[in-house]
């Protein structure tokens, strides 16, 4: 038997599944939410994870499931307290009814709570009181069933009767599949080869390319904030958030114009620019010269009105981009497609970004701006204009991040907080203001987290990369290649 849990906002499981794959478990079941239930079927499907029965609850058992994975979804069971499809006696005249009244499908709460009103009055016409004690003694002799399933209850009130079913995604529907007398059909699988168990040095060499492939995308997010703090001083907590906007521009612009989610990263760093342009001349602006607690109280409220105001106009509900699935095999190793096409498209971005910073009138005169601000005034650099483009880049920065993370994870308005935390693991790693510094730190962090997933527990990566950090921080406090470099 294997068991591992992993931390809250995890979004590669990649050592993980290696190390479910090399177990060869007959049966995997998974606990957990939408998105990362979602994030995992995925992977499973990529590396090739094929056991014979595998679960996932509550995420799996929630319509968006399918509709977000679709074929990949199928054969996936899922445990749920109650579907409109059960044999109950009133279940499909409740179901119908609440539909028509509220627009919406009922969902097991609100069965829940209407089966509870029917068992209440059925007590009370039977104690043919509204007295506590003679209603409480009706209830506990009750034996009722209910569009929600049978009611029975112990002495102490425990609930008895009330059965969990178990159902499995076929053909696009949620079918029952046990209790026998409440299943509507029989578990099916497809035909699947077994594949052998690789050796070690193969999972060890597959870990390696995931982390990369996360290392990539570190890097790309943490350029930004790096850049940002780097010619500004200023310490940017709203880059996750700047982020997550970027992730809803390219979900919006591929679920409503149907463009290539790849081919919005342009337009999500062209908006994201205009939004950290703004940000920056009305509010960031203030707090340049001001002690860096300043700024980064600043950021943070700015940071938490843009989770909020996205809370507001795209509620908090889970969406995702389903472009492309699957992964390339080479030499045994499986390559993610999403997540290949994701981090080559970083690197082009993060290439160009060096490129512009290096060769061009204005790289050259952010640089100078890094290196001293009173000498780049000097030699007639406008230092405002420069620092109002550099938070605009480093804003498009997190929106190529967010746009191309909107093809790998699912995206809600928080998303961005554990992005904004990786960044700067990133940046301390390679060196705050370093911007080649964060090239090897995003890389560096990537094989971290991915080896300690691999050698001890998901859980614990987390903890071997701040022991990284804190390791960093006292051998060499300005990282790896010095601080503040250009």
């Amino acid at each position: 038997m294997f068991a591992e849990a992993y931390p809250k906002g995890n979004t590669d499981f990649s050592a993980l599944l290696t190390k479910v794959k090399a177990a060869n478990p007959d049966v995997l079941a998974a606990a957990t939410y939408f998105d990362d239930a979602v994030a995992l079927t995925r992977q499973m499907k990529e590396l090739n994870v094929n056991p014979k029965m595998f679960g996932v609850t509550v995420g799996g058992d929630l319509p968006e499931f399918y509709d977000t994975l679709k074929q990949n979804a199928e054969y996936i069971y899922g445990a749920t307290q109650w579907e409109h499809t059960l044999p109950y006696p009133g279940n499909p005249e409740y179901f119908e009814a609440y539909k028509k009244d509220f627009g919406h499908e009922p969902s097991y709460h609100s069965t829940a709570g209407y089966a509870g009103c029917l068992i209440y009055a059925e007590a009370v016409k039977r104690a043919n009181s509204l007295d506590a004690d003679k209603v409480r003694e009706q209830l506990l002799k009750l034996e009722m069933r209910t569009p929600f399933g049978d009611y029975k209850v112990e002495a102490d009130g425990f609930q008895v009767a009330h059965k969990m079913v178990t159902f499995q995604w076929q053909k696009e529907k949620k079918v029952t599949v046990w209790p026998d007398e409440l299943a509507a059909s029989r578990p099916s699988r497809p035909g699947v080869v077994v594949v052998s168990v690789v050796v070690t040095p193969a999972m060890l060499a597959q870990v390696i390319v995931s982390g990369i492939l996360s290392g990539g995308l570190y890097a790309l997010v943490a350029l930004g904030l790096g850049l940002i703090f780097g010619v500004m001083r200023v310490i940017n907590i709203a880059h996750g958030p700047l982020l997550m906007l970027g992730a809803y521009t390219t979900y919006f612009l591929t679920t409503r114009l149907n463009m290539n989610p790849f081919l919005t990263v342009p337009v999500a760093m062209a908006a994201l620019f205009v939004v950290g342009v703004l940000l920056q001349r009305g509010l960031v602006d203030r707090v340049v010269d001001a002690p860096e607690l300043s700024s980064l109280l600043l950021t943070f409220g700015i940071s938490i009105a843009l989770v909020n105001l996205a809370q507001l106009a795209f509620t908090s509900d889970l969406r995702a981009v389903e472009y492309i699935t699957g992964a390339w095999v080479l030499g045994g190793l499986a390559f993610s497609k999403p997540r290949v096409i994701a981090f080559l498209f970083a690197a082009g971005v993060t290439a160009l970004s060096f490129l512009l910073l290096k060769f061009t009138r204005l790289g050259k005169a952010i640089r100078a701006t890094s290196q001293s601000r009173e000498v780049a005034m000097m030699c007639g650099v406008d230092v405002g204009r420069i620092h109002m483009l550099t938070f605009g880049l480093g804003a498009a920065l997190a929106a190529a991040g967010g746009a191309l993370l909107a093809v790998i994870v699912a995206i809600q308005p928080e998303m961005g907080g554990v992005w904004t935390f990786k960044s700067f693991l990133v940046i301390v790693l390679g060196g705050a203001g370093n911007y080649p510094g964060a090239l090897v730190g995003g890389l560096l962090l990537g094989l971290v987290e991915q080896l300690a997933s691999l050698f001890l527990t998901t859980q614990l990566s987390e903890v071997v990369a701040y022991v990284l950090l804190v390791l960093v921080l006292l051998v060499r406090p300005s990282g790896l290649l010095g601080g503040r470099q250009t």
